[in-house]
């Protein structure tokens, strides 16, 4: 533990308010906040006065693992995850979907399954099946940030995808998703 760099860093004790509000009180916020929101809370729980400061506490925390800070796209940048697990929740929901009966959606699973194509509007669906079992629901920001995630993360890939010469798939958004990709079809 000693050895651990994490641990080397000599932390102003202002910050321990901070610190507590993610190990203990998730449940009372967001699971994906803004990082100006998130600064704010800072400077109302710890006294914290620049926003450099409040930067340095971010990303200590996401050092040991208490939230989740991407910095590397300015899709990400501005949103921090204070709930993580809630993240692997959504994402696993993705990676690892559940059939459904539900007639709607059976074609759309079929077609995730054996060509790794997955529709914005099945996307929806899971997460909203998968959150109304939390307490948790996903507002359109935050499945925004997860699309944008995604991307970066190059688990999805964004795609336009034609069933037969000019007709395209009728969503807003699909992407191919590698990981699911069971049956490539040469008339895709």
């Amino acid at each position: 533990v000693n050895k651990d760099p994490a641990m080397q860093v000599q932390v102003p004790l202002k910050w321990l308010p901070f610190t507590n509000l993610l190990q203990q009180h998730t449940e009372n916020l967001p699971p994906v906040m803004k990082l100006n929101d998130i600064t704010h809370k800072a400077q109302e729980l710890c006294g914290i006065r620049s926003d450099k400061e409040a930067q340095r506490m971010v990303d200590f925390h996401h050092s040991l693992g208490l939230l989740l800070h991407f910095t590397s796209t300015a899709a990400l940048r501005d949103n921090v995850v204070i709930d993580v697990e809630w993240l692997l929740t959504v994402t696993s929901a993705l990676l690892h979907p559940l059939s459904t009966s539900d007639k709607e959606f059976k074609d759309h699973f079929r077609f995730l399954h054996t060509h790794g194509i997955l529709l914005e509007s099945l996307a929806m669906h899971i997460w909203s099946t998968r959150c109304s079992q939390s307490s948790k629901l996903m507002t359109d920001e935050q499945r925004q940030f997860l699309f944008n995630l995604m991307e970066h993360l190059s688990v999805f890939f964004p795609t336009t995808i034609k069933m037969s010469p000019g007709k395209a798939i009728p969503h807003s958004r699909v992407w191919l998703c590698p990981s699911l990709l069971q049956h490539c079809d040469d008339s895709l």
